[in-house]
């Protein structure tokens, strides 16, 4: 069976699900083509600061689901599933996708990457500098 004919075949089964088992259907859709590097559970989104989405379809993650929450940092896609599909239900879909895009993730800072005493700000400055007299060169 081809790529094709295995997208077909779960495609079917998300079409002929009804309302109850439409989120199962997706999840198990989605995980059989994102795994093993990504998990699929039906699951509410927690930021570092305890906020919480609402539950969402499908959430594509890479940590573990712990009593139907996902952390945002581990969170890659939310998925909002509805059985009919008008304007209510498509801004309903769209706010709970914007709030989740809000959560706060942990802020990333690589173990190498030491201070310097240098501030953020001055090497931004040093290098827009650069780069105006770069451009006045050309310009010239």
């Amino acid at each position: 069976m081809g790529i094709a004919d295995d997208v077909d075949a779960a495609g079917t089964f998300v079409r002929e699900a009804d309302g109850q088992a439409l989120d199962g259907a997706l999840v198990g859709f989605i995980g059989r083509f994102v795994a093993p590097a990504f998990s699929v559970a039906t699951a509410l989104i927690e930021d570092v600061d305890g906020v919480r989405t609402e539950r969402f379809a499908a959430v594509v993650h890479t940590g573990r689901e712990q009593d139907g929450v996902v952390r945002a940092d581990d969170a890659a896609v939310a998925v909002v599933a509805v059985e009919t599909l008008d304007l209510t239900s498509l801004r309903d879909g769209y706010a709970a996708l914007a709030r989740a895009k809000c959560l706060r993730k942990t802020p990333y800072r690589p173990a190498n990457d030491a201070p310097t005493g240098r501030s953020r700000s001055s090497s931004r400055s040093g290098r827009s500098s650069r780069w105006r007299r770069w451009r006045w060169k050309w310009s010239a």
